[in-house]
């Protein structure tokens, strides 16, 4: 899977469809309103997430991530359930209880990795808290280990490793896969819940649903080939698993274990909401 994140074009499909402001499942003005709001806002979240991730600007790209999840609850909600987007638009719908409003709508949904996605879904909202604020967690996806290749070639001495700030906004390979990753996956779960929310409208537009249907498959299977359910670890992939190329043989890839470590109870999940 490459790093570059191609789900512009499923982005795109519910663009088209959001843009339209059909009426949701539940048939009011005000629902239409706020879906088709709160749809914009959700899109440009992910494209504005993918932009900073394709830029190397790592850490950015993650603050967004519980901002997308609070989105894609409150999109759900106002679109499915009745008086949902009443409360949102006077501000009286937390995203936490727009989660609980809908997700028995996923009902028995299960993940490549055998788990529920209603599981999934609490998980990953609980652990995004911990970059909704500015912590290490956050800022060690900017981080990147500098090796002594010379050490290589001299059996003798230890490899040795230093810790770089990525100032120069580098992609950071490994970093940015996972991001990419975990975006088409939130782009895949923000379509399915576009079917579910406008079914009629996408019954009288034939092509429009094919062409989300077809580009949230496509994408499913790039994902599901290289990732399952996508997780963000308690340390960048960059920081847990480098990967060192020998310069004796460039093709040849030597993965090294985590050169950083946190205690348990440090971990970023804090279920604050």
């Amino acid at each position: 899977m490459e790093v570059i994140w191609t789900g512009s074009r499923l982005l795109a499909a519910i663009g088209r469809i959001i843009s339209q402001g059909p009426k949701p499942e539940v048939e009011t003005e005000i629902a239409s309103a706020c879906a088709e709001a709160i749809g914009l806002h959700l899109t440009m979240l992910i494209l504005t997430a993918s932009d900073a991730n394709l830029s190397g600007r790592h850490s950015c790209a993650l603050a967004l991530f519980r901002a997308m999840e609070d989105a894609l609850d409150c999109f759900a909600a106002v679109s499915l359930v009745p008086d949902a987007a009443e409360k949102w638009a006077k501000g009286r719908l937390k995203a936490s209880k727009a989660a609980s409003l809908w997700e028995h709508r996923l009902g028995d949904t299960v993940l490549p990795s055998g788990e529920k996605a209603i599981e999934y879904r609490k998980g990953l909202r609980t652990y995004f808290n911990g970059f909704a604020h500015c912590s290490p967690y956050l800022t060690d996806w900017n981080m990147y280990p500098e090796f002594d290749t010379r050490e290589l070639v001299e059996p003798a001495r230890e490899l040795t490793a230093r810790f770089r700030v990525n100032h120069h906004q580098d992609i950071l390979d490994q970093n940015a896969l996972r991001i990419g990753a975990y975006l088409a996956a939130h782009a895949i779960e923000f379509a399915a819940v576009v079917e579910m929310a406008y079914g009629r409208f996408l019954l009288h537009n034939p092509d429009l649903k094919r062409e989300l249907r077809q580009s949230k498959n496509d994408l499913e299977k790039v994902l599901e080939k290289e990732f399952g359910a996508v997780y963000l670890e308690e340390m960048p992939p960059q920081l847990k698993r480098p990967l060192l190329r020998d310069p004796s043989h460039p093709d040849l890839v030597i993965p090294l274990g985590p050169l950083l470590d946190r205690d348990e109870e440090d971990s970023p999940a804090d279920d604050s909401r």
